[in-house]
């Protein structure tokens, strides 16, 4: 996977994924713009919603959002 130069960003990864991690990050590798954040200043990237539908079964946004990446409640 490629380096993460987020410290807050690859804490969250790390925390939200655990062991999966590198294969949220590897979606930044194929298209670097899922490497920013969804919100400025916070450390959601669009990887994490791409892995999500691509992996997770995520079927909606709100599954998304609110399950999977908590930005609604940020």
């Amino acid at each position: 996977a490629e380096h993460v130069g987020d410290a807050a960003v690859a804490a969250r990864l790390v925390r939200a994924h655990g062991a999966d991690w590198p294969h949220v990050w590897a979606h930044v590798g194929r298209d670097p713009a899922l490497g920013r954040p969804l919100v400025p200043g916070l450390p959601y990237v669009a990887a994490e919603v791409v892995h999500a539908v691509a992996h997770e079964q995520a079927g909606t946004l709100a599954d998304v959002l609110v399950r999977r990446v908590p930005l609604a409640f940020e």
